[in-house]
């Protein structure tokens, strides 16, 4: 990774940390053992940051992400390209190029960003989960990486 994108990964990590943290601390729901760290809010997702709409790329293509295996044994044109409506094109053809791992079914193109949600949700570091009043599951937080990264 380049310096300048470590940089410019490290500063939204801490954008991400001023908006979230103070709030907290005020309402009194962020107790100090609950304040993270710099080095934990290098490690958190970026999407809860993120718009709405950047969020729902992010969940729809961690849905892909997550149903690799299944998307690469797809031979429907029609519903290929479904897909690719939802996500776009290049995202499509980054999640094919991964190695095998998916473990779920193939959603429906219209299911993606909500079955994508779950999973980063399920994904998060439970002190951010604790401050978006989610809870926390210990899902795979390597699906949720790579969705950031394709969806970018």
């Amino acid at each position: 990774m380049s310096g300048k994108r470590e940089r410019r990964r490290i500063a939204q990590a801490a954008a991400l940390g001023a908006r979230l943290v103070p709030p907290f601390r005020r309402s009194g729901l962020g107790g100090r053992g609950a304040r993270p760290g710099f080095a934990e809010l290098v490690s958190w997702p970026r999407w809860p940051g993120l718009d709405d709409e950047a969020r729902a790329s992010v969940w729809a293509v961690a849905a892909l992400v997550e149903a690799r295996d299944a998307l690469a044994e797809e031979i429907d044109g029609s519903r290929l390209r479904d897909f690719a409506a939802q996500v776009g094109a290049e995202p499509l053809e980054a999640v094919l190029a991964l190695p095998p791992g998916g473990r779920r079914a193939l959603p429906e193109p219209g299911d993606l960003a909500a079955e994508g949600r779950e999973l980063a949700e399920a994904a998060l570091p439970p002190v951010l989960a604790g401050y978006l009043g989610i809870a926390a599951a210990g899902g795979d937080r390597d699906i949720i990486s790579a969705a950031e990264r394709i969806a970018r």
